[in-house]
């Protein structure tokens, strides 16, 4: 975050995030207790920087955290999370 002691903004609010890791859309959601987090790509990006979900049979191991303002202890999912496609 960047501001001063009286107001704050996040910096990707200010500052637009470019290449890649402009691909990635996130939408938050909060409902009954449950905070959700839909997260979106193109399946093959074109980079090399990039896992091309090319092949829909397979899965795709990765990590997903959120940063929750803490100093430590973010949100981390610490099991292993697979994406798969469906059928």
């Amino acid at each position: 975050m960047v501001g001063n002691e009286n107001c704050c903004a996040m910096s990707s609010l200010i500052h637009q995030i470019k290449g890649d890791r402009a691909d990635i859309k996130v939408k938050r959601s909060w409902n009954d207790g449950v905070d959700t987090s839909i997260v979106s790509r193109k399946r093959v990006t074109g980079s090399q920087l990039d896992v091309h979900f090319s092949e829909l049979a397979a899965q795709y191991p990765f990590g997903f955290e959120a940063f929750d303002n803490a100093q430590v202890r973010h949100a981390v999912h610490y099991d292993p999370l697979f994406l798969r496609f469906a059928k």
